[in-house]
């Protein structure tokens, strides 16, 4: 288990661990292309990732969720004075968030991804 796994299940008491079934994820269809071809839907491809499993007790769940939205929400609501700034990070959250599911679901990616940060690193 890596250490950022560690440092999730400690910080919400939870315990994560493998389910050994697989859960299918639907590759999309283009709407250019189900336009030529309506039937193209009756041949779906779809990539089979791992799960995991993750539990934990109800008041920290709860809580990762609260936290959550209150990122999404984060200042945006009545707080004419910051907003522009507060809109600036939040769209940089969204961004990271989307980010990090492409990266997580295209290897090639996550490998660019980790050179980038690598000669990053070296040229600082």
């Amino acid at each position: 288990m890596d250490d950022k796994i560690k440092e999730f299940c400690y910080k919400y008491e939870a315990r994560c661990g493998p389910t050994g079934q697989a859960w299918r994820r639907v590759k999309r269809v283009p709407y250019s292309l189900y336009k030529e071809d309506p039937y193209i839907l009756s041949q779906i491809e779809f990539d089979e990732i791992q799960t995991i499993r993750i539990e934990m007790p109800e008041d920290r769940f709860r809580a990762l969720l609260e936290h959550s939205d209150w990122i999404e929400q984060a200042g945006l609501h009545d707080n004419r004075h910051f907003s522009n700034n507060v809109s600036r990070v939040s769209q940089l959250i969204v961004e990271h968030e989307e980010e990090c599911k492409i990266r997580h679901s295209n290897p090639s990616v996550k490998l660019a991804y980790e050179k980038y940060r690598m000669l990053l690193e070296l040229a600082r």
